[in-house]
């Protein structure tokens, strides 16, 4: 039949936009700063994840990362948490995550979550770098 309905598509291609949105809120009364990111961490954005990790780490000895936003974070981006986590630990400082579930659950795995606890919710996050 050459002039049939052409074959339907089962399945749309797995393409979603990289990209990855910082933000650094200063410390309040009522909080410790929080770095937020919104996005992708990976090949393209991870360096600059680093770097804003980096700066924050410099500059504070209470910090809440807030990575709820985050939909997908590659390996070397895993790497950075658990070394923030490690030179927080290191300097007697205190830092937390907020996260989704899946996020959450691969820091257990990893055993990340040995250096820098992760929490569903920011709040739940600031009460705990704030309780140390």
């Amino acid at each position: 039949m050459k002039g049939g309905p052409a074959p339907r598509r089962l399945f749309a291609p797995a393409f979603e936009p990289t990209g990855l949105v910082l933000a650094y809120l200063e410390p309040t009364v009522d909080r410790p700063p929080v770095l937020v990111a919104n996005g992708t961490i990976d090949l393209s954005t991870d360096e600059q994840f680093a770097t804003a990790l980096a700066e924050s780490v410099e500059r504070n000895t209470e910090l809440v990362l807030d990575l709820r936003g985050v939909g997908f974070i590659n390996t070397r981006g895993l790497m950075l948490l658990d070394d923030v986590g490690l030179e927080f630990n290191n300097m007697h400082a205190r830092a937390a995550l907020a996260a989704g579930m899946q996020l959450l659950r691969l820091c257990r795995v990893l055993r990340i979550d040995r250096n820098i606890p992760g929490f569903r919710s920011i709040d739940s996050a600031c009460a705990a770098v704030r309780q140390y």
